[in-house]
């Protein structure tokens, strides 16, 4: 591969050397192979990030959100059943509007039938 080096004054202060390359046949075809090989090469990574799954079963049956008691409450929403206010509540929510210290005894205390 030949190198050809030209200076030339810009703004009469700054000399800029530019390299350029000549290229024969041979060596574009060399070119062309590389970056084909590369391009397939992360073609191929990507294809193959995509056929991995995530640990999670697609034959599961399980629906955010369908995990209601026998009252009708969602646990992973955060409701449960309160026997004194006859409706699902969040422990939290419940423990703010009616004044009583947020943990599982206040709420079994203030909730039972």
């Amino acid at each position: 591969m030949k190198h050809y080096t030209l200076n030339a004054a810009i703004h009469g202060a700054v000399r800029v050397t530019a390299i350029f390359r000549c290229y024969t046949p041979a060596s574009q075809e060399k070119f062309s192979m590389k970056k084909s090989a590369v391009l397939q090469i992360v073609l191929i990574a990507c294809l193959t990030g995509c056929s991995f799954s995530d640990g999670v079963s697609s034959d599961d049956d399980t629906v955010l959100g369908s995990d209601r008691d026998i009252h009708g409450c969602i646990g992973s929403a955060g409701y449960l059943w309160c026997g004194r206010s006859n409706q699902c509540e969040r422990p939290w929510e419940l423990a703010e509007s009616e004044g009583f210290e947020n943990n599982s005894e206040q709420f079994d205390a203030y909730c039972k039938e």
